[in-house]
């Protein structure tokens, strides 16, 4: 898997830590560890459609890109990892709801603040898939979510 720079955008040979055109250090984590589809990806339709793009990592209007005409199959990919996030993120909630209300009825308020913190930063990781994927949609990336999209696109094995 060929990694990127993200300062510069320039490739990164797997055994180098810097950057060879820039020089910034690159570190591998588990943002920077996901499947980078770009290459599949005329690069036409990346720099056109980045509005629909980001449109799908922001809940229920992610159904403008997916009802669109002018949908590309960069916008497709972005508007079902949006879908999967949405859905998930809602069935999360309704999730942490019914949990969050059994708690309290059973235990009182003293133990739901402490499992509170715990849903909640699940929330938050939630949250932050949208940020990323918002960010990867500007820079005209197709890069599959950390930790939720790996299950859902099977064609991203190579």
């Amino acid at each position: 898997m060929k990694r990127l720079c993200f300062r510069c955008g320039a490739e990164v040979p797997a055994a180098e830590e810097k950057c060879p055109a820039c020089g910034r250090k690159h570190r591998d984590n588990f943002i920077t560890r996901t499947k980078d589809l770009t290459d599949r990806f005329d690069p036409a339709e990346t720099g056109g459609n980045k509005l629909l793009c980001v449109l799908s990592y922001l809940g229920v209007l992610v159904l403008i890109p997916l009802l669109s005409v002018k949908s590309t199959d960069y916008v497709k990919f972005h508007a079902k990892q949006g879908l999967i996030l949405t859905v998930a993120t809602t069935l999360y909630v309704v999730v942490m709801n019914v949990v969050s209300y059994l708690v309290r009825a059973a235990y009182g308020n003293y133990v739901f603040v402490f499992l509170g913190l715990g849903l909640y930063a699940v929330l938050f990781y939630l949250l932050f898939l949208s940020v990323l994927g918002i960010i990867y949609a500007v820079r005209g990336r197709a890069k599959l979510l950390p930790g939720m999209s790996v299950f859902f696109h099977a064609d991203a094995e190579e």
